[in-house]
């Protein structure tokens, strides 16, 4: 049984995504000129579903965030919390440590489970989300 993911870039329409669009849009943002995001849904698109954030840094790497019924962590990379990234994340101005970011192929690992799973794992170090 398959289930579906809903793939939601930047601000746009959610679209039925499968692992292949989302690697691929992934790429395509690495490759552009600015920073850009996008959220997963593992099913519905629900408060109880399964929830994959990420953001694209072009010549830096990955931000990733993942929401379990209300709980967020986010990935840790590094220990650097003094180089920060801005990034327009819907109407916020938001800065993302580097510790925060990881490369394009720990990023992909992590999205293709997520995709296939709704799980990202636990190879990674996470940490609770201080949302402000």
């Amino acid at each position: 049984m398959s289930v579906e993911v809903a793939f939601q870039p930047n601000d746009s329409d959610y679209i039925d995504g499968s692992r292949e669009v989302v690697i691929e849009w992934m790429n395509d943002a690495l490759a552009g000129e600015s920073p850009c995001y996008a959220h997963i849904w593992y099913g519905s698109v629900s408060s109880e579903s399964p929830l994959l954030s990420f953001a694209c840094f072009p010549g830096v790497g990955v931000y990733l965030s993942f929401n379990l019924r209300g709980r967020a962590r986010v990935l840790v990379d590094s220990s650097d919390y003094s180089e920060l990234h801005p990034i327009e994340w819907g109407q916020d101005s938001v800065l993302i440590p580097r510790a925060h970011i990881t490369g394009q192929p720990t990023a992909e690992r992590i999205l293709n489970r997520f995709c296939g799973s709704g799980t990202v794992g636990n190879d990674c170090r996470w940490e609770r989300a201080e949302l402000s």
